[in-house]
């Protein structure tokens, strides 16, 4: 992984000279790391999505068996254990996350694309190649302006009341 001077990166937030080669490389850390953390989401998403599907899968074979007539805690240790999975997936909000780090990553790369492709004198591209990559950085954080506001409102579907 690419790792920027601090002074590169603020050169760019504050003004300075601009050279493309050096922007572009802080541009791909904020798609390694948007990569990066997509898929960490997505990989919890799964797991614990995969762990609540094999409970519920559990229990009716719990019940055929004669356990919960025999061993009636087993099927509330289960029934407990699919409840706190969800919880947990829907109070760290894997799924949300995951999807806006994926969409973030992806905007990203376009940019950088379009970028490379685009002809044009170098500062008024490069110009418009740093003021695209800062509006996605602004509309990722807005995104989890949104997301916070949710939580604190007692939303978990991610829509607005």
């Amino acid at each position: 992984m690419y790792h920027c001077e601090k002074d590169k990166i603020q050169k760019y937030c504050y003004g300075g000279e601009e050279n493309g080669r050096d922007y572009d490389q802080i541009v791909l850390t904020y798609i390694e790391y948007y990569h990066l953390k997509a898929q960490r989401y997505k990989r919890g998403f799964y797991m614990f999505s995969l762990i609540k599907i094999i409970m519920i899968g559990i229990l009716p074979v719990l019940q055929i068996a004669g356990i919960s007539t025999s061993v009636p805690w087993v099927i509330t240790a289960f029934s407990s254990g699919i409840i706190v999975v969800e919880s947990i997936t829907e109070l760290w909000r894997l799924r949300e996350k995951w999807i806006l780090y994926r969409n973030t990553c992806n905007r990203l790369m376009t940019v950088q694309r379009q970028y490379m492709r685009s002809r044009g004198k170098g500062n008024k591209r490069m110009r418009k190649y740093i003021e695209a990559v800062e509006a996605v950085i602004n509309e990722e954080g807005n995104g989890w302006s949104k997301i916070s506001k949710d939580i604190k409102g007692g939303r978990t579907d991610g829509n607005r009341r």
